[in-house]
């Protein structure tokens, strides 16, 4: 429900979830990304903290904190999660992303550079993956769409599994018509956009 835009569904899903389990480290992270997509950052934060708690090595708990610190413009305790997800998993999906979100709204662009570098070298990602969160980062948003557009033609997993349609580091794509006609292909309902961009223009 949450991928495909139906927010308050998945929240109320994931709720009932995590009432049934809530030691359910799964449930969690569901409730959590919800509360992301949702833009209730503090709540997310505090529900990735309780995975945290039962599982201190979770990449993913980690990745959430320090993207959603660095979406309410706090990119010290940003970077600091974001550090810790990297010491435990650098290689999981999506982590590369997330980082090089974050050292770009810390300002840290060499930082950025290199963590793209990275996600470049790695063969698990898909090429258009990176470039259209590279891209997005930079303020390049025309090659993040051509790179968005190629990665759901080609059917690649990741664009069809990073929640195209509320995923807040893509909010600049939003309400461009391209974008909103690629989510409306695929079926889902487009989330709003952020309030504010947490990322300065590249010096």
């Amino acid at each position: 429900m949450a991928y495909v835009g139906r927010i308050d569904d998945a929240l109320a899903e994931a709720r009932i979830a995590v009432q049934l389990d809530p030691l359910s480290i799964d449930g969690l992270i569901l409730l959590a990304n919800a509360q992301l997509y949702k833009h209730q950052f503090q709540e997310a934060i505090a529900t990735y903290r309780a995975v945290l708690d039962l599982d201190p090595k979770s990449a993913v708990a980690y990745g959430g904190v320090s993207e959603a610190y660095a979406l309410m413009g706090q990119p010290d305790s940003a970077v600091a999660a974001a550090d810790a997800q990297l010491k435990i998993d650098p290689n999981a999906f999506g982590v590369r992303a997330i980082v090089m979100f974050v050292f770009a709204s810390a300002g840290r662009w060499k930082d950025f550079d290199e963590q793209h570098r990275q996600a470049i070298r790695d063969n698990s990602n898909s090429p258009n993956y990176v470039e259209a969160f590279s891209s997005v980062i930079s303020g390049d948003l025309d090659a993040a769409l051509l790179a968005t557009e190629r990665g759901v033609r080609a059917k690649k997993p990741q664009f069809l599994t990073v929640g195209l349609s509320c995923e807040p580091m893509l909010s600049p794509l939003r309400t461009h018509p391209r974008f909103i006609a690629l989510v409306r292909e695929l079926g889902a309902t487009m989330c709003p956009p952020l309030e504010r961009w947490p990322i300065k223009p590249r010096p």
